[in-house]
Formats: C-alpha cells, sequence, structure tokens
C-alpha cells in the first residue's frame, strides 16, 4: 500500500547531523542523534527484514507461495505493507514502534495471531513483527523484551549481578546469571542521575520492566532484534540550529580562560599567550539534557524567551566545565523525558 502522502504530512523534514553524540545502542546497534538517510522506496511504505521471513496467513499458518513466489523473504529485503502508520503519544503503549527525525513517535497496526504480532502485507499475507528492522527506513523500537543475564568477570561478589535503582546508585540486590528478565528500555547513568552528565564514563542500563532497577547492559543477553525505548529521569532535547547559549542574567555566555600563566617544571611562572575568548553556540543535531524551563529576560532582544537550563556544558566552553547555561526553547526540539514547563 501507498502511504506517502500520510507519512509526509506526519514526518519531519529537518534532519540532524551530529556525529558526537551517541543515543541508542542496543544488541549490536548504534543510534545518534542524526536523521535516518532515507530510500525514497521507503518513503512509499515498506518493512526491511533484519531476518529471513516467511510469510503466514490470518490464522498464523505458514503459506508454500505468496503472490506466486515462494514465501520465503529474504534477509534485509523490503516488502510493502498493507495498513497506515498512526502517530501515538507514549510509543510504551505500543508493542512496536518508531520516530521521525523530529522525534515524534508513530506505530504501524500489527495483528496478534498466538500471542505474535504480524504485520499484514495485504493480499491474504502476514510477516512477524520481530523480524521487521526498519519501517519507512526508520529504526524500530520494541517495549519489551525477554533478556537473560550473563556473568561479567571482576565482580565482588564473584557470579552476582549488581541492580542499580532509578537514580543510578547500587541496591543491596544481586541476580545471579543465567536468570531470565524482561527488560523494557535503555539508558545510560547520566540520563538517570544528576552526577556526573558529560563524564567519559556513563555506564549503560536496561531497565527491568514494572520495576525501577536497572542493569549493566553488557550484563544482559536481549533476545530482541529491535531497539529498546530510550529512557531518562530529564527532558532531553536536541538542538534545530546552531543554538547560542546564554547566562542566567540573559546575556550570551562568553567563556574566558582561567589563567595565562604556565608553571614549567623547574618551579617558575612564565606567561602563555591569553586564549581568546569563546563565544558558546551548541552545534546543530546535538543532544542535551535540561534541567529547568524559565522565562529568560534577554537584554540584547529586550523580551522575555522561553529556555532551557543546559545541564551541562561539557565539552564547548573548555575552560570551565562545571558552569551551565541556557538555550532557547525554539532552537531545541524535544526528544524524550518528562517535559518541562516554565513556572513563571
Amino acid at each position: 500500500m501507498k502511504n506517502k502522502k500520510t507519512l509526509l504530512g506526519l514526518a519531519a523534514t529537518l534532519l540532524l547531523t551530529t556525529p558526537a553524540v551517541s543515543l541508542m545502542t542496543n544488541t549490536n546497534q548504534a543510534h545518534a542523534v542524526e536523521s535516518t538517510t532515507q530510500d525514497p522506496v521507503n518513503e512509499q511504505g515498506t518493512l526491511e527484514l533484519n531476518h529471513n521471513a516467511r510469510v503466514y496467513n490470518k490464522k498464523g499458518k505458514k503459506l508454500k507461495k505468496f503472490q506466486g513466489k515462494s514465501s520465503l523473504l529474504k534477509k534485509n529485503k523490503s516488502v510493502e505493507y498493507a495498513k497506515e502508520v498512526k502517530p501515538i503519544a507514549d510509543p510504551s503503549t505500543k508493542r512496536y514502534s518508531f520516530h521521525d527525525d523530529k522525534w515524534n513517535w508513530f506505530y504501524l497496526p500489527y495483528k496478534t495471531i498466538k500471542g505474535k504480532e504480524y504485520y499484514s502485507l495485504g493480499h491474504g499475507g502476514y510477516i512477524k513483527a520481530v523480524n521487521v528492522d526498519k519501517l519507512n527506513g526508520n529504526d524500530l523500537y520494541t517495549n519489551y523484551t525477554t533478556g537473560v543475564i550473563k556473568d561479567v568477570e571482576h565482580l565482588n561478589p564473584p557470579k552476582k549481578i549488581p541492580v542499580f535503582d532509578n537514580d543510578a546508585k547500587q541496591m543491596s540486590k544481586y541476580y545471579n546469571p543465567g536468570k531470565e528478565v524482561i527488560v523494557s528500555r535503555y539508558t545510560t547513568q547520566s540520563l538517570l542521575s544528576n552526577n556526573g552528565g558529560g563524564s567519559d564514563d556513563n555506564p549503560e542500563y536496561y531497565g527491568i520492566q514494572n520495576k525501577k532497577e536497572y542493569l549493566w547492559k553488557n550484563a544482559v543477553t536481549v533476545k530482541s532484534r529491535q531497539l529498546l525505548l530510550p529512557f531518562s529521569n530529564f527532558m532531553n532535547v536536541a538542538t534545530i540550529r546552531d543554538a547560542q547559549v546564554y547566562r542566567e542574567n540573559g546575556e550570551p555566555y562568553i567563556s574566558y580562560p582561567k589563567s595565562n600563566e604556565i608553571i614549567l617544571n623547574d618551579g617558575s611562572n612564565q606567561s602563555s599567550a591569553i586564549a581568546p575568548a569563546k563565544n558558546i553556540v551548541i552545534p546543530k543535531g546535538v543532544q542535551e539534557v535540561t534541567l529547568k524551563a524559565v522565562n529568560l529576560w534577554l537584554p540584547s532582544e529586550q523580551r522575555f524567551e522561553l529556555c532551557y537550563q543546559l545541564r551541562s556544558l561539557y565539552p564547548y566552553n573548555g575552560y570551565n566545565e562545571s558552569e551551565s547555561g541556557f538555550v532557547k526553547a525554539s532552537d531545541t526540539r524535544y526528544m524524550y523525558g518528562p517535559k518541562l514547563a516554565s513556572k513563571q
């Protein structure tokens, strides 16, 4: 079925191109804050397979032939589907979903047959949704999957996998390798905790379904071939253009070097070349974690502007990484996490 007009009316056309920020990692896939390079064919309404797939009828019985050809569809093949995608506010309510380049979420209605989800190909044919990797060129997500805890070396106590809470703090609880769990989300320490945002040491976690418990990603083998839904305790946004950073007084954020002196090996001082001041601008397409929304008075524009406080300016200011700043809400788009609203 052709539904190009439906998708183009819903999907975004704004592309993100950040090379620096990794967002999702699941199984052997890495997902960054960037646009999906879409094949024009995929815009017509197609499914891309991640595995060889058979075509079934509406009762879940394998077909020997489908439209006069073998019903075995090969991995990486693109096939047209029969339904129309629909927008959803909360992707966790659907077994499978995907987002466009503006992080608007959609799902393709599926049919459940004997406890398994199937996408309709039309003409009485269905394929298992678990065998679909991309929908219209967009990565397909799942809201839960089975995981098996595996052994991790150098643990104390040995052969015990620690459990972390919703703030990325280790609990007194442990799981044994071999235990089967249901995981429903992917996150990192910096997305859970307000400590250490911007640190290079940022462990990844899978969240256990219906619990505020998390396990190291590298301690769980997941069975799904789709990405798990992202989770954060903070609102995550992405810049839609190069975004000027402002201080709390509404002035553009200018970062100055801490010192123009260096200490030599013999203990003496020597003046160094004074580093230039830096006007802090966050490039288009970068994901940022935000802490609060404020109506900031911008003297240069003589008006109030809704702005988001950034948790960290790492690595943009270069001179004082502990400081934060603000960007205009209009220079960003919402990605996921609890939405912020100004209290002023």
